[in-house]
């Protein structure tokens, strides 16, 4: 296509911290079959994602402009574990969750103390707290703190369905110009640590606990991959390794 009836004009380039490049072109055209033709089906080694346009004046002789978003990447993406090292972010998230108080890990513990019983014996589901405490309950209660004991006292247990769980996600985000084949193997798999994480964070005190590799997010971002992993944290106990796979050697003794 001749390029002697339009022009380009202050292009502007982005880069993100996952490493995906980004340029915005705008084209000066003057005929509305080329707005929708104008432009390089690469730019800078990056490709068309979106475009916009304008008409300047609609009159006998109009213009227009048109803004043309490339995306893309680095070769260098293709060449790590999870990409570019530079433009490899590594975070860790945390988050409040409401679960049944039944999974509670200390539940048996909590029935003792503060009593209750299932609103369906049969079925054993949504246990219900009574209004006072059982005998010999021994419990904190009150703005003081003191301890109760004994049928009677205020339970504070009760109307209480769920309880407040503390997540700790870890992700890796990055982009690759090939989509990894194994991206989705190991969801749902057991790890010790997170694989190819770097040293400290992997040395962070977690206890008795282990991770579990969630569903990663994807997209694509021009001529890249953009992909986001994670791991989520066990929340007191290790997963269970009779229900879910193991993801690396020696995650088990």
């Amino acid at each position: 296509m001749s390029t002697s009836n339009f022009i380009t004009v202050g292009a502007t380039g982005s880069k993100s911290k996952e490493g995906v490049i980004q340029w915005v072109v705008p084209y000066y055209v003057q005929t509305i079959a080329q707005v929708k033709t104008v432009g390089k089906e690469d730019y800078e080694n990056c490709q068309e994602v979106s475009r916009t346009w304008a008409c300047n004046n609609d009159g006998a002789d109009p213009s227009y402009i048109v803004t043309v978003t490339y995306e893309g990447g680095s070769a260098e993406s293709n060449n790590a574990t999870y990409g570019d090292e530079e433009s490899t972010v590594w975070s860790l998230d945390f988050e409040m969750a409401e679960e049944p108080i039944e999974a509670h890990w200390n539940f048996e513990e909590i029935k003792n103390v503060y009593g209750g019983k299932w609103a369906d014996p049969e079925t054993k589901e949504d246990w219900t707290f009574d209004e006072t405490l059982p005998a010999g309950s021994k419990a904190s209660s009150g703005l003081g703190g003191k301890s109760k004991v004994g049928k009677g006292n205020k339970n504070p247990m009760k109307g209480v369905k769920t309880y407040i769980v503390m997540n700790c996600i870890a992700s890796v985000s990055y982009t690759k110009k090939t989509l990894p084949k194994t991206v989705i193997d190991n969801i749902g798999k057991l790890y010790r640590s997170v694989p190819d994480a770097p040293e400290q964070f992997n040395n962070l005190d977690k206890g008795n606990r282990n991770w579990m590799k969630m569903p990663p997010q994807i997209s694509k971002r021009g001529n890249v991959w953009q992909i986001s992993e994670s791991w989520k944290l066990s929340e007191y106990y290790e997963w269970p390794k009779e229900v879910y796979q193991d993801g690396n050697a020696g995650n088990f003794n």
